[in-house]
């Protein structure tokens, strides 16, 4: 008798999609982070705080541009959480940091593999365009680019979503967000939040 054929899984495709929309005037950090949250700049520029059981997969963010980053205190945007470190909890902090001049900004990664996962970038400019590019480690899908995020003479806020899915495991999606185009000497990007779904 013949042996019937092994039905064979068809491998679920990499996914790399992202769209940006105003974000909320409160964010709860600790809905929004299932997996992990990052907050930057609570009380001064290098401060990192993120979700206490999060196991870092939000990475601090790093500096793209010779001078900074600059804590800004007062955005209209409020960030809350409650399972923090090395701050346990914050209510409606307003803090953020942020980056001078064309082609500075951001960057920060998080772990990609062959689950689907959702990504929150909480961004504003400031008399500025920025630019938001994601990039998986494997390629396996088009990177997302996207500049609409722009004001000429005043703030704008907005929150992307990103989500994504590697060819494989053990890949990296990193997120760069820059400044495009500043429209005078005080043109700037900022960040304020993450959240990983």
């Amino acid at each position: 008798m013949t042996p019937s054929p092994t039905a064979t899984a068809t491998p679920t495709p990499p996914v790399l999609t992202g769209s940006v929309a105003p974000t909320p005037a409160t964010v709860n950090l600790t809905s929004e982070g299932t997996l992990d949250w990052a907050h930057w700049g609570l009380t001064g520029a290098g401060d990192f705080d993120h979700k206490a059981t999060g196991n870092g997969m939000i990475s601090n963010a790093s500096v793209i541009g010779a001078i900074g980053p600059f804590q800004y205190g007062s955005y209209p945007i409020s960030y809350s959480w409650t399972d923090g470190t090395p701050t346990a909890s914050a209510l409606n902090t307003t803090t953020g940091i942020y980056m001078f001049g064309k082609s500075n900004g951001f960057t920060l990664t998080v772990p990609a593999g062959r689950e689907e996962h959702t990504l929150l970038i909480y961004v504003s400019v400031f008399d500025a365009q920025g630019q938001l590019t994601a990039s998986l480690s494997d390629h396996s899908s088009p990177d997302y680019s996207d500049t609409s995020l722009v004001n000429s003479s005043a703030n704008t806020y907005g929150v992307y979503t990103l989500t994504y899915r590697a060819a494989s495991d053990g890949q990296t999606l990193t997120i760069t967000f820059t400044c495009a185009n500043p429209f005078n000497i005080f043109g700037n990007v900022s960040l304020q939040s993450a959240a990983l779904q």
